[in-house]
């Protein structure tokens, strides 16, 4: 069978040869059809089913497979063979890939608008204008497995004769430690970003964290709730409490009075407005805290984790690039290699500048780690439970319950005020009318005439006899009257002898 494998190729992982004598004893003796699946790397099938497989146990008739999938055979010459063992040889790699995964490996190099050796160079030279952010990710994503590194470094053919898709992972794999690398210039390339967005949100917490211990006005409304619940629990056989667990803050709002008009939380709005109107600027001065309650601290601080990781990732693959290109100094295209491949140096000066802005952002997150437990012992909790996340979204609630209740508060008494004024406007509004009705309305008895003869009917005596019945005094507005001289003085005769008939009958 010959001599020992080679050794495998640079940059590839030095890995156990599989003696196939030895395991596998069944060889084809014509080109069989491919069956497409995923190959396990050896040291995973350690811990699996696989791990005890003994091939020799396996009775397997190689005629019967050979004649049921054996690939159809072409005529051929003996001048040819070579010629058409090449092509199988050809067609064995060309075929490695599945349909998707090539597809999805070509539509990348057609966005990127690069030969694969034109990409290879610019990993190679950590070319930032042509390895934008898009095109790492587009590359990490279709970098190759460790299944696919393994077969494209066995094989010993012309390349060009390959798909477009092998030849970029072959192109690639020239690289050592291909995956890595992109990864960590993908980190280099995001680092000033995530540095600036982690040192202003822990800011923003720590300023949060504390404006809430400093908050004169919120121990002050906290003390109102806690003398208002210590009311309602009031017992004469246990002293009232001195605090409470501040997630109780989260359930004033849903407290309802006895004739479910209010809640306790609105009353407690009620008489802070009245008592300590100068309370009622909590919410505004705590406003801070609605922001930071939307910030994932753990987020945070995983993220800072994940940086101090990357950089010591870059400080070991730097390493293991010296130990190799000083393993290599009797290769002649070594020196060449290393002239070309600028990630040493560009990442050790990347790293030098990225550790000391680390070390700020370290810095502020044991600041945010201090003033987050004297919030939690400001507000009565355990350090070692607290999570900062849900004390800062318990402030939130309430003081948001609490701005929403004033609100609440202030339109009803707003409301109250108008529906006051509308009826004492209304009530107004009815009294002037009534007073018109009355003015308007006329006096009792009539005329004028009707008004003078009123005045002498008391008493009234003519020649010396008694006054005129009320009757005829009634009657007597029904006379004509005229201003004219003769009718005057004829009125007046009438007049006469109508009393002398009066007179004649009175008596």
């Amino acid at each position: 069978m010959g001599g020992p494998p080679p050794p495998p190729p640079p940059g590839m992982d030095k890995r156990k040869t599989v003696d196939y004598d030895a395991q596998y004893p069944y060889r084809p003796s014509t080109q069989m059809k491919q069956l497409f699946w995923k190959r396990l790397p050896d040291a995973k099938c350690d811990e699996t089913l696989w791990k005890d497989v003994n091939f020799g146990d396996v009775p397997l008739e190689s005629a019967l497979i050979e004649s049921a999938f054996g690939a159809k055979k072409k005529d051929k010459n003996t001048t040819g063979s070579e010629d058409n063992k090449a092509a199988d040889e050809k067609k064995r790699f060309d075929n490695m890939l599945d349909l998707k995964r090539s597809n999805n490996i070509c539509i990348m190099l057609s966005h990127l608008k690069m030969s694969p050796a034109a990409v290879r160079n610019a990993i190679l030279s950590m070319d930032e204008q042509v390895l934008t952010i898009e095109r790492l990710n587009q590359l990490i994503k279709n970098a190759p497995t460790s299944e696919e590194q393994e077969l494209l470094e066995a094989y010993k053919g012309d390349i060009s004769e390959l798909g477009k898709a092998e030849q970029f992972l072959i192109q690639i794999l020239k690289v050592p430690r291909v995956t890595e690398r992109l990864k960590l210039l993908l980190f280099k390339q995001t680092f000033p970003d995530r540095i600036a967005d982690l040192i202003s949100n822990l800011s923003v917490l720590k300023d949060a964290c504390d404006t809430v211990v400093r908050s004169d006005n919120l121990k002050k409304v906290l003390e109102v709730v806690l003398a208002v619940g210590n009311f309602l629990n009031y017992s004469p056989n246990k002293a009232p409490s001195r605090g409470f667990a501040i997630d109780f803050l989260t359930k004033l709002s849903s407290t309802k009075s006895t004739d479910n008009t209010t809640t306790i939380l609105h009353f407690i709005a009620h008489m802070i407005a009245q008592k300590q109107p100068h309370l009622l600027q909590t919410p505004k001065e705590l406003e801070i805290v609605s922001i930071a309650s939307k910030l994932p601290s753990q987020f945070f601080f995983q993220d800072i984790n994940d940086i101090s990781n990357s950089l010591n990732q870059i400080k070991r693959e730097v390493q293991k690039l010296t130990t190799e290109w000083a393993e290599r100094q009797e290769d002649p295209s070594a020196e060449q290699a290393e002239n070309e491949d600028r990630f040493k140096a560009f990442m050790l000066t990347f790293s030098l500048i990225a550790k000391e802005r680390m070390e700020s952002v370290t810095q502020l997150a044991d600041e945010l780690r201090l003033s987050s437990k004297r919030m939690a012992s400001f507000l009565g909790e355990a350090e070692e439970k607290s999570v900062l996340d849900d004390l800062l979204s318990v402030v939130n609630v309430f003081v948001s319950d609490l701005q929403k209740a004033i609100n609440d508060n202030e339109r009803d008494q707003t409301l109250k005020a108008q529906q006051e004024r509308m009826a004492r406007k209304k009530e107004e509004s009815q009294e002037r009318r009534k007073s018109k009705a009355l003015a308007a309305r006329p006096s009792k008895g009539g005329g004028l005439l009707d008004k003078a003869l009123a005045t002498i009917r008391p008493g009234m005596t003519i020649r010396g006899r008694p006054s005129l019945p009320a009757s005829f005094l009634d009657s007597s507005s029904d006379l004509p009257v005229s201003p004219s001289p003769s009718s005057s003085s004829l009125s007046s005769s009438n007049a006469g002898q109508h009393l002398a008939r009066s007179d004649e009958s009175w008596r």
